[in-house]
């Protein structure tokens, strides 16, 4: 899409600073995996509402925090995000994410940003070589660059900026938090979900928050071993990341439906994609429902009782 020139730009207006929170609480199962401390510094003058495309925002964040995270074995990770005012409502975003990792080779800097192209210590830990390549595309049509500095063996720092629109007429837009859910409501018995994702840490991710309230949560890494379970166990539910090897979610999803009775089985996609565009196109596929990563826990709860019609109990009287 990019280098068709298909790629849009979908501005909207959002909470910066709740996306990142989000994204920190994303990465925190693995940070705390790897005994790592992430370190999230918001200068107090960066806006908290803002007009831009909130989904490659958080698509070229989620590769440098997430490469932060792969490449560095111990210390810590900082993310520091600051802005500086132009006029009428514009600011110059700068993020950066410091790590202590295994830097890299002035020569391996040269050749970052090109498709299919990795740094020896990129090709050890595996990937496509893509991330960075498309991240700084985003960027671009963002109005803004990503940069590196680094030395091997004492980490790296990347910055990105971006121009950005204040929106000061908007309430930012996060959902007033509820009471944490206890149970479901006049369950008939175990509801068990099947979630499929080839990364570790996002299966638990949403294991950990189905299973204490009563789920019956099975994981599959790819979207052939998904086939394979809902032939043996037919989960009242999956949800289905996108993107995977061996077979992707969108191909697990027609081989499902073609199944005795799994025309009626709710799926629900699971995506980073930073391509809104594509949600269409995924629901088409016969999709249930539509969840963007990095999972915000009210969206999941909200859309796996829309598919199983059943209500939550709560830790208090009120909803």
């Amino acid at each position: 899409k990019i280098e068709a020139g298909r790629a849009t730009i979908n501005q909207s207006t959002f909470d910066l600073h709740g996306m990142l929170q989000d994204l920190k609480s994303m990465f925190q199962v693995r940070l705390d995996e790897k005994g790592l401390v992430f370190e999230l510094i918001i200068e107090d003058r960066v806006p908290q509402t803002i007009v831009s495309d909130e989904s490659k925002i958080r698509q070229i964040l989620i590769n440098l925090i997430g490469n932060a995270v792969k490449f560095t074995k111990h210390g810590q990770i900082r993310c520091i995000v600051d802005a500086k005012y132009c006029d009428n409502d514009e600011w110059n975003l700068m993020f950066q994410v410091e790590d202590s990792g295994i830097g890299i080779t002035a020569e391996d800097i040269q050749t970052l940003f090109q498709v299919f192209q990795q740094a020896p210590g990129g090709i050890k830990e595996g990937g496509s070589g893509l991330g960075l390549a498309i991240s700084q595309r985003f960027a671009k049509m963002l109005g803004g660059q990503i940069s590196v500095a680094s030395e091997p063996g004492v980490g790296s720092c990347f910055t990105l900026e971006i121009k950005v629109r204040e929106d000061k007429s908007a309430q930012p837009g996060r959902k007033t938090p509820r009471h944490k859910i206890s149970g479901i409501k006049d369950s008939k018995g175990t509801y068990r979900i099947l979630v499929v994702d080839d990364v570790k840490e996002s299966r638990e991710l949403i294991a950990s928050l189905l299973t204490p309230v009563g789920f019956d949560v099975i994981e599959a890494s790819d979207g052939r071993e998904a086939v394979d379970i809902w032939n043996k166990m037919h989960p009242h539910l999956i949800i289905m990341d996108i993107w995977m090897p061996v077979m992707n979610g969108l191909e697990a999803t027609v081989k499902i439906r073609e199944k005795n009775g799994g025309k009626a089985v709710p799926i629900i996609a699971a995506t980073a994609s930073a391509f809104e565009e594509e949600k269409q196109t995924i629901l088409s596929t016969g999709m249930n429902g539509y969840l963007r990563k990095p999972i915000q826990e009210q969206d999941l709860f909200d859309l796996v009782a829309q598919c199983l019609g059943i209500e939550y109990t709560y830790h208090s009287s009120e909803k």
